[in-house]
């Protein structure tokens, strides 16, 4: 395993890769898989600042199109969707630092998954939300 330094300049790489507004370019990192190494890694971490950074970066690479966001949602959306809503709560819980960062992060990722139609009933029927 690597240690918590060279995980957080990871992290910050793959921020750093993933902060733009290309949709093209998102769609092909979620075909790469980003989404499922990111949601592995949060699964992994109960370190506040990388889970700060790794909602960050699953929130920009869900910036793809509708298509990729309903593929990568089948792949990891029963896995990641329950994580983001148990981190919700423990950001809300006062015991996170920076968690109004996480909570907007979160928030949007499952606004992007909301906005596939296809995905509102699956979404919906995640417990918790």
């Amino acid at each position: 395993a690597i240690g918590h330094e060279r995980r957080i300049a990871a992290i910050t790489n793959a921020c750093a890769e993933f902060d733009h507004w290309d949709e093209t370019k998102h769609s092909a990192e979620l075909n790469y898989g980003a989404a499922n190494v990111l949601s592995l890694v949060l699964s992994m971490t109960d370190d506040d600042d990388e889970i700060r950074m790794i909602c960050a970066a699953l929130e920009m690479v869900f910036r793809a199109s509708s298509e990729m966001v309903k593929a990568s949602f089948e792949e990891v959306g029963s896995a990641v969707v329950p994580l983001m809503l148990r981190l919700l709560e423990r950001c809300e819980s006062g015991n996170m630092k920076h968690a109004d960062v996480s909570i907007s992060n979160i928030s949007k990722v499952l606004l992007y998954f909301s906005r596939v139609p296809d995905l509102r009933v699956p979404l919906a029927r995640h417990q918790g939300l």
